[in-house]
């Protein structure tokens, strides 16, 4: 619904998995009402992404056993993006990736 005066930021995917689920990534997209009673509205993009060799896992503050366990196992941010793009991008395929499992 809408709130005047309000101020939206959608997290993305990592974000909620950082959080354990405290803040919840959402389908970026952008619509407006169109027509006469149409009002401005302004939107800044800012996207950041971790080295593909970081684990991302939930942050220790955003887990507490037993009434908030993890909801997310820790993965490496170049495994997942890259899985990711492959589910997402028709025909996306890796090719000569730099291997992101630790030893």
């Amino acid at each position: 619904p809408l709130v005047p005066g309000a101020f939206v930021c959608n997290v993305g995917d990592l974000c909620e998995r950082w959080t354990n689920g405290v803040f919840k990534s959402t389908v970026h997209r952008v619509v407006t009402a169109g027509g006469p009673q149409a009002q401005e509205r302004y939107s800044c993009a800012f996207f950041w992404e971790p080295n593909f060799d970081t684990q991302v896992a939930p942050l220790p503050q955003c887990v507490s056993e037993p009434d908030r366990p993890a909801k997310y196992p820790p993965v490496m941010y170049g495994d997942y993006i890259m899985g990711k793009y492959a589910k997402t991008q028709s025909g996306f395929v890796v090719k000569d990736a730099p291997s992101t499992t630790t030893a």
